[in-house]
């Protein structure tokens, strides 16, 4: 009860910081349900040493954690979470430099969802959610792209471009990333193929040209692809 007790806190005296950075999505990963009625967002509460995800109903006005774990400074992860697209659970993802990166998917709901973990290759870098969801597999992007299986359980893993870390995003079932190698002056854009986890490089964006536009770096430029 005190935990839920401090999550409104949260919602409510977090207001402003709270919504605009990750409603809006500036986290990087996405925070509202597919039909838009509920709200994922990380959380940390002083009191007990504990940091996790909950979720806000719009439709209610309650809060309820999803996910919970100590946090003592220790070198826990700091979870992230995305919604799945049928809505009815969050992919939950732990990264930290003592273990492998992890994934969680986690009912919301009593829906009849199962619980799903899976642990990935080890890495040093992990991209942020959200991830592809595409033909009932996650990938989730890391030093390589690696395709979780939703029915059976199953991770594949391959590493993509010379082991660089490239972000990963979709529209609809296409797959697409954005590369930017160090002490190269071009971002790579191109297509993932989702059966063979093979990339195709589409085209290049030269620092010179974004120079010229006045972007000072395409971290800062969100990516839409236009499909059809």
């Amino acid at each position: 009860m005190n935990e839920n007790r401090y999550l409104y806190y949260v919602v409510g005296l977090a207001g402003l910081f709270a919504w605009l950075v990750f409603i809006l999505g500036c986290t990087g990963w996405s925070a509202w349900s597919p039909d838009r009625s509920k709200v994922l967002f990380p959380y940390f509460n002083p009191d007990s040493q504990e940091s996790g995800i909950a979720v806000y109903d719009r439709g209610s006005g309650t809060v309820a954690p999803v996910f919970r774990q100590s946090a003592d400074g220790n070198g826990e992860p700091y979870p992230f979470a995305q919604w799945l697209r049928n809505g009815k659970r969050a992919a939950v993802t732990l990264m930290s430099d003592d273990s492998d990166p992890e994934v969680f998917l986690l009912p919301l709901g009593n829906n009849g969802s199962p619980i799903q973990h899976f642990v990935l290759p080890s890495s040093k870098e992990l991209s942020l959610p959200p991830y592809p969801e595409v033909a009932g597999s996650l990938f989730v992007g890391a030093t390589y792209i690696a395709r979780l299986n939703l029915a059976t359980g199953k991770v594949e893993a391959k590493t993509l471009l010379d082991g660089e870390s490239a972000r990963r995003l979709s529209t609809g079932d296409r797959i697409w990333y954005v590369l930017k190698r160090e002490n190269e002056s071009a971002t790579q854009v191109g297509e993932l193929n989702p059966e063979t986890l093979d990339p195709q490089l589409l085209f290049e964006i030269h620092d010179s040209d974004t120079q010229k536009l006045g972007i000072g770096s395409l971290d800062d430029v969100s990516y839409w692809f236009r499909t059809g």
